[in-house]
């Protein structure tokens, strides 16, 4: 597994050469996610699974915000939901 989805640490996260402070919730989610997602892989990621992971936990973030919004009625905009 990579350093950057270590679930451990909350050092910040390097996505698309931008550093992320990984200490917020939805950074630790992601990052938890990821790592999980990796998990199930048995073996290190290679380059192709790692991006198809960071969208993966990209995405399964959106779609938890999404329903928690959702469940605690408040408004929500379901076109770009139907659209990812």
């Amino acid at each position: 597994m990579t350093p950057d989805l270590d679930t451990v640490t909350n050092e910040p996260l390097i996505i698309g050469g931008r550093k992320i402070d990984g200490r917020t919730i939805e950074a630790r989610r992601f990052r938890n996610l990821a790592s999980d997602l990796a998990a199930q892989l048995n073996r290190n990621p290679s380059p192709a699974d790692r991006l198809l992971l960071l969208n993966a936990a990209t995405l399964a973030t959106m779609c938890e915000r999404f329903t928690a919004d959702l469940l605690e009625g408040k408004d929500v905009d379901e076109e770009p939901y139907r659209r990812n």
